[in-house]
């Protein structure tokens, strides 16, 4: 109910924005890291509302290692719609990056929370483990600590969340 009552952007252009966000799924499954992160900045500002798009953005600037860049984007795309899965990913990742591996898998575990297909995110969660293990042991660390906690043997310390008293 706090996130439902904080301020929402206005919807803007959402039919250009869909438009910008095709565009930058294609550069971002061909690796077209910066191509992408460009479609999804104007995308964005044609329709600030666009929570998909929004997800996509915090993504792309994950890969590109901007991950001061996409913690603001994800945290603002949770505002718009906390329950969308797949935007707590990403942002576990940025954190990760950022060296805040408690909030990180706090992330991951809220995303898994969400999720309509739990054995699905489970097997990502595997997956990208092994996949970063070489390329990016932050985020295989993660991915194999989520991994763990999703099969029920651990459990998340989420205090991380909460504000200070």
């Amino acid at each position: 109910s706090q996130i439902a009552n904080l301020p929402k952007p206005e919807r803007g252009n959402r039919q250009a924005a869909r438009r910008f966000n095709t565009d930058g799924l294609f550069f971002l499954q061909s690796g077209q890291i910066e191509a992408a992160i460009a479609n999804f900045v104007q995308g964005n500002a044609q329709d600030p509302l666009d929570v998909e798009l929004a997800a996509n953005l915090g993504l792309a600037l994950t890969k590109a290692g901007r991950a001061t860049e996409a913690f603001a984007i994800l945290r603002d795309a949770l505002v718009i719609d906390p329950r969308r899965a797949s935007t707590w990913a990403p942002l576990g990742e940025a954190l990760a990056l950022l060296g805040r591996k408690d909030e990180a898998l706090a992330a991951l575990w809220i995303g898994l929370q969400w999720t309509e297909n739990r054995e699905r995110a489970i097997s990502f969660y595997a997956e990208r483990a092994e996949k970063e293990r070489e390329a990016a042991p932050a985020l295989s660390e993660l991915y194999a600590a989520m991994s763990s906690w999703a099969k029920g043997e651990a459990k998340p310390a989420l205090r991380s969340l909460l504000p200070p008293r």
